[in-house]
């Protein structure tokens, strides 16, 4: 169960087993209670990736392997099987090559898409970011405060499930951008289709690396996002240094940037009174990282 909780909360867990896999070599008794044909099999469903390595040059290779996928979002716990015999075998005389750990660069959404994003969020008149998974650092924190408060939008915590931000683009066309995950239930219920007056249409995006890394049998992927209108393969934490830049370029531009400065401002002053996202840094605080 405790392996299930870090899957479920992506926690990049590293677990090492023993097994004794032959069987005309383990004891009767505990050392027969305490193995398997595959280990792996137990806990399959629910870490990210195993394996059982049969030599000590194959082990040096698949522990550093788990640790790069571990650590690459989506991050999920790993799992490698130490068999009793790599472990009671004497060492050859030549040391096996271990490989340089050089650990993956996060996924990020490509400049267009972030571009098409940002317009989308600074165009809006009135946003609402929801995020949960979107930080997987201090420094992530840091970054959804920042945008947030570029462009002017209320926070809240509505899941453990989903980073979304939702914003309503003109007098009756409302958009989304959710990520950090996946659109579970709850995010699908705020942003996934409905109207909100006449000829009203929600405009959703998800950003998210869980879309690249799917399991079958558990099924904490939750419903299908409704109504999609951009679905990013990315990692949200990754892309928000850009979505950022982005939005302050698109606010600072020439020919618009009186209008947005206006409407950001305007959007401030209402937040403030409405109580809506009160003190954003404050549920930015309240959230928990991922």
């Amino acid at each position: 169960m405790a392996i299930y909780n870090a899957y479920a909360d992506r926690v990049p867990v590293y677990i090492m087993v023993g097994n004794h896999a032959d069987g005309a070599q383990r004891g009767a008794g505990v050392e027969s209670y305490h193995s398997a044909q595959d280990m792996g099999a137990l806990v399959r469903d629910y870490v990210k990736w195993d394996d059982q390595p049969y030599s000590l040059g194959h082990f040096a290779e698949s522990a550093v392997r788990a640790y790069k996928i571990a650590m690459t979002p989506p991050m999920e716990p790993v799992l490698i099987v130490a068999s009793h015999e790599i472990q009671s075998t004497p060492a050859p005389a030549t040391t096996p090559r271990i490989p340089k750990l050089t650990l993956t660069s996060p996924p990020s959404a490509d400049a267009a898409t972030v571009t098409e994003v940002a317009r989308m969020l600074v165009n809006a008149q009135s946003p609402l970011i929801v995020a949960q998974r979107a930080a997987r650092t201090p420094n992530g924190m840091k970054l959804l405060v920042e945008l947030a408060e570029t462009i002017q939008s209320p926070g809240e915590q509505s899941g453990p499930d989903e980073f979304s931000v939702a914003a309503s683009s003109g007098r009756d066309r409302r958009g989304g951008l959710s990520g950090g995950r996946d659109a579970v239930p709850r995010g699908q219920r705020r942003f996934g289709g409905g109207s909100h007056g006449q000829g009203a249409r929600r405009q959703n995006v998800n950003i998210t690396a869980m879309t690249l890394s799917h399991k079958s049998n558990i099924q904490d992927f939750g419903h299908y996002p409704a109504d999609l209108d951009l679905d990013i393969g990315a990692d949200a934490e990754a892309t928000l240094p850009a979505l950022i830049e982005e939005c302050k370029k698109l606010i600072t531009a020439e020919s618009p940037a009186r209008d947005e400065r206006s409407r950001g401002e305007s959007r401030g002053r209402r937040i403030s009174k409405g109580g809506r996202g009160r003190s954003i840094r404050r549920i930015w605080v309240g959230m928990r990282v991922r």
